[in-house]
C-alpha cells in the first residue's frame, strides 16, 4: 500500500475537517475490517465522542488516568479486541492552546475527527521524555495500519521527537514530513528525516507519523515509541496527541464468496452476485465473468447452511432458502410468501422476480440433503409445472437447475 505522501496528507485535510467523515479506506485505497481511533489528550469531564477512546494518563492537567482499555470500531462501536496501553516516563504537564489555522494542521484535524472540543489539546514533552503506546490483542493473521499526529505551533519547530515502531514483524513507513530541517539547540544539530526505522520528525505544518502492513507477529502485538531527542526555546517537544489504528483484513487469501466481507459466506453474498452480474471481480468458477455459472457454484460449494450448529456445512442446493442443509416443504413455504427480490425470499435465478423459474428450480431439487446435515427429508410435496421449460433459463445464458447427488 504505497501511495505519495502528498496524497495521503491531502486526503487526511478532507477526511478529518468536514463533520460527515469517510472512513480510512477513502485515504489509503485499502480496504479495513475495522477503524478506532484514540484521542490522547483527553481531560476530566469531557463526553467522548461516540465509538472513539481516550485513553491516557494523568499529566496534572487533564487529571485523568485511564491508560489502557480496550478499543472500539468507530463505524459500529463494537469492541476490537486489540488493547491499547499508554505509559510515559518523565512527562511534563499537558499545554493547552488554540490555533486558528487548523485546516493546515493536521494534528488539529485529527483532533477535529474526535471532536471539537479537543481542538487545541497538546502533548508537550521535555528533553529525554518518552511516550509509549502498546498494542495487545491483535490477530497474527491480520496486518493493520498505524497513524498518529501532533498539534506543533510555531513556538515548537525548533523542537524534534523521534517516533519508531516495535516488536512488529513486518512494516511500511509511510510517515509524511513536509520539510526537513536541520535544528540546532546547546550544540545539538539534528535533521528530521522519516528514512529507516526511526522517523525524526518535528510535527511541522502536515507531519505525520504513519505505518502500513504492520504484522504483529506470533505475540500478537507491537509498540510505537514517541521520544523528545531536541528542544528548542520553549524547551518542550510535542508527542502524539491522537492516534488511528486499523485492522488491513487477513493476510492470507479472503473467503472466496464472501463478498462483503462479514466473515461467512450467505444470502447477501448472493444477492451481491447477482447484483454485479457481469463484472468480472465477483467471478468464482475462474473463467473471468460472473454469470449464472457462478451463482451455481457459490450456492453448490461456498454457501454456509444452517443446522443445530451455526455454519455447520458449506455448499447446498438451489433451493433451500432457509439455509438447513435441505431442500423441502419448508423453502416451498418460504417463496410461496416470498415473492420479492432477494434470493432468500425464492428468487433462485436472481431475475426481479419469483414466479414459475424458480418453482422448477425448487422442484428439481426437492429432497436434496446436503452431505452431513441432520434431520429427515420430507416427502416432496405436490409442485406444480412450469408453464414452459424455457423458464428455467437465467438470462438467455447458462441454466440454473443441476441435479445435486442426493445423499442416502
Amino acid at each position: 500500500m504505497r501511495m505519495t505522501s502528498r496524497i495521503i496528507v491531502t486526503t487526511l485535510c478532507f477526511l478529518f475537517a468536514g463533520a460527515a467523515r469517510a472512513e480510512l479506506s477513502d485515504v489509503t485505497g485499502e480496504s479495513y475490517s475495522w477503524v478506532a481511533y484514540n484521542n490522547m489528550t483527553a481531560t476530566l469531564g469531557q463526553t467522548l465522542p461516540a465509538n472513539t477512546t481516550g485513553f491516557t494518563v494523568d499529566n496534572d492537567r487533564t487529571s485523568l488516568e485511564v491508560p489502557s482499555g480496550e478499543l472500539v470500531a468507530y463505524a459500529s462501536g463494537a469492541g476490537t479486541g486489540v488493547t491499547l496501553t499508554v505509559s510515559e516516563v518523565n512527562p511534563v504537564p499537558q499545554y493547552l492552546w488554540v490555533d486558528t489555522t487548523a485546516a493546515q494542521n493536521p494534528g488539529l484535524i485529527f483532533s477535529d475527527a474526535l471532536g471539537a472540543s479537543y481542538t487545541g489539546n497538546v502533548i508537550a514533552h521535555n528533553l529525554g521524555s518518552t511516550q509509549l503506546l502498546t498494542f495487545a490483542g491483535l490477530d497474527p493473521s491480520v496486518t493493520y495500519t498505524f497513524a498518529g499526529v501532533a498539534t506543533a505551533p510555531s513556538r515548537y519547530h525548533n523542537s524534534l521527537s523521534t517516533v519508531v515502531i516495535q516488536g512488529a514483524d513486518a512494516a511500511v513507513n509511510e510517515s509524511v514530513i513536509t520539510a526537513n530541517p536541520t535544528l540546532s539547540w546547546r550544540g545539538n544539530s539534528m535533521t528530521a528525516s522519516s528514512a529507516g526505522d526511526t522517523m525524526y520528525i518535528s510535527f511541522l505544518d502536515d507531519d505525520l507519523a504513519m505505518w502500513s502492513g504492520i504484522d504483529p507477529g506470533a505475540d500478537a502485538s507491537f509498540s510505537v515509541l514517541v521520544t523528545s531527542v531536541l528542544i528548542g526555546d520553549r524547551e518542550w517537544a510535542p508527542g502524539l496527541d491522537a492516534i488511528v489504528l486499523a485492522a488491513e483484513g487477513s493476510a492470507g487469501a479472503p473467503l472466496p464468496g464472501d463478498f462483503d466481507t462479514d466473515g461467512d459466506v450467505d444470502d447477501d453474498d448472493v444477492d451481491l452476485l447477482r447484483d454485479n452480474l457481469g463484472d468480472g471481480q465477483y467471478d468464482l468458477d475462474g473463467d473471468g465473468d460472473a454469470d449464472g455459472d457462478d451463482l451455481v457454484y457459490l450456492v453448490e460449494n461456498l454457501l454456509e447452511w444452517y443446522n443445530d450448529n451455526p455454519g455447520a456445512g458449506e455448499g447446498t442446493a438451489l433451493g433451500d432458502l432457509n439455509r438447513d442443509g435441505h431442500v423441502n416443504g419448508d423453502d416451498l413455504t418460504l417463496m410461496k410468501f416470498g415473492y420479492g427480490g432477494r434470493w432468500a425470499n425464492g428468487n433462485l435465478n436472481t431475475d426481479s422476480l419469483v414466479d414459475g423459474t424458480d418453482l422448477a428450480i425448487l422442484k428439481v431439487n426437492m429432497g436434496f440433503d446436503a452431505a452431513g446435515s441432520s434431520g429427515t427429508t420430507e416427502p416432496p410435496p405436490d409442485v406444480p409445472e412450469p408453464a414452459s421449460a424455457a423458464l428455467l433459463v437465467l438470462g438467455g445464458s447458462a441454466a440454473l437447475v443441476r441435479r445435486r447427488r442426493r445423499t442416502e
